[in-house]
């Protein structure tokens, strides 16, 4: 049983009713004042069922999802994993039907697919970029190891790590995966600017990027680069860039290359030497940007890089 007790309250006689307050000793906490509070708390007790159907009912909701999305799935022998293709169309797409868009490919959907569809929406309101059609390259199957799958994907090279399993290795095929199932699929059903792609991810996404770029430059027409795990395997991708000086001074695209000044010294220092040797081979046919994003660290620096990163691989479309 609830015991309402002000602290100013003497005694109850408790051999009588709970109403029979002695009114002599609780000075102005009066039947009246008591009734009132009794009351209240009934009128509390029985909402509090109806409070507690509401949130049950908020809970069976489903999450939000964000308009204009469709998700395709698919699997790849190439690489052995499952995938879900996340797709937003931009909102001109189903009432223009003569238009067709420039397409955004970006790694690890799972995290930043609403980020970059935020930044798209934004800088079109501010006639920053064309309206284009974003893909975000997911992992499917039941509760994927996000980690264990974009590793092994992204990364170039096998290495054994510290608990003595390998890690990375199959770039190669997630390269050709991406070539030949996602590129094909989306320009085989969205109206899309053909002449016009982009690549972009963050961390070994970043780094798979950049090994796209060195490996068929051609497939995209600009990359964008996000704290790019470079000093990954010993700094392979960087010897890779040295040796392959030619292959990288025939290069046609953009690159923009962002890092945070708040990252791991390891991942500053090999952005910074990986900015060094590119700046060496830039020409008219090959233009990077590259910016220190001030105050944040490997994950935070994203929001504002991918904000300018969309700026430099689009803006240039958006009076075409």
């Amino acid at each position: 049983m609830f015991n309402f007790r002000p602290s100013h309250l003497q005694s109850f006689d408790e051999n009588q009713s709970m109403n029979k307050l002695r009114t002599s000793e609780v000075g102005t906490f009066t039947r009246k004042t008591y009734g009132r509070y009794c009351r209240s708390f009934q009128i509390l007790l029985a909402l509090l069922p109806l409070v507690s159907a509401q949130w049950v009912q908020a809970d069976a909701m489903s999450g939000y999802q964000i308009p204009n999305t469709v998700v395709h799935k698919l699997s790849s022998e190439l690489t052995g994993s499952d995938y879900e293709i996340l797709v937003w169309l931009p909102y001109t797409y189903d009432k223009v039907a003569e238009n067709r868009y420039p397409v955004l490919y970006i790694l690890d959907g799972q995290w930043d697919f609403g980020n970059v569809e935020a930044s798209i929406r934004n800088n079109f309101v501010d006639k920053r970029i064309p309206e284009l059609i974003l893909v975000g390259i997911s992992f499917g199957g039941s509760a994927p190891k996000y980690l264990n799958i974009r590793s092994h994907d992204c990364l170039p090279t096998e290495k054994v790590i510290f608990d003595g399993s390998t890690r990375g290795g199959g770039a190669p095929q997630f390269l050709q995966f991406v070539k030949e199932d996602v590129i094909q699929l989306i320009e085989s059903n969205y109206r899309v600017d053909d002449s016009y792609r982009v690549l972009g991810g963050s961390s070994y996404g970043g780094l798979f990027a950049l090994y796209a770029m060195m490996m068929d430059s051609d497939l995209f027409d600009a990359y964008i680069a996000l704290s790019p795990s470079l000093m990954w395997d010993s700094g392979w991708y960087l010897e890779e860039q040295k040796r392959r000086v030619e292959t990288f001074q025939s290069i046609k695209t953009r690159l923009w290359l962002g890092v945070g000044d708040n990252e791991n010294p390891r991942m500053f220092e090999a952005v910074e030497a990986f900015r060094a040797e590119a700046e060496s081979y830039q020409s008219d046919d090959f233009l990077m940007e590259f910016r220190v994003v001030e105050g944040e660290g490997h994950a935070g620096m994203k929001v504002e890089s991918y904000n300018r990163a969309l700026r430099f691989a689009f803006g240039h479309l958006k009076d075409r």
